[in-house]
């Protein structure tokens, strides 16, 4: 019975994860060292690492930080 349990916890497990990546979001804020403060118009690259490149990645987005230094990338 225990068995037939964990079969099935790590079958839901499997089917609630996201398919290769395909769908990521990531939050953040980008701020300065020295002053705490965010820094506004940075510009973040999502890379994917790939063997089709000579340099063995390829930009998937890119985007630039908000006023205060606040970004979100949807993929």
């Amino acid at each position: 019975m225990r068995f037939l349990f964990n079969l099935f916890a790590v079958f839901f497990i499997l089917v609630s994860c996201t398919k290769f990546g395909k769908n990521m979001t990531i939050k953040g804020r980008v701020i300065n060292p020295i002053t705490g403060e965010g820094f506004p118009s940075a510009k973040l690259v999502l890379y994917r690492s790939t063997l089709d490149y000579p340099s063995g990645r390829k930009s998937v987005k890119e985007i630039t930080t908000d006023a205060n230094g606040y970004f979100e990338i949807n993929k």
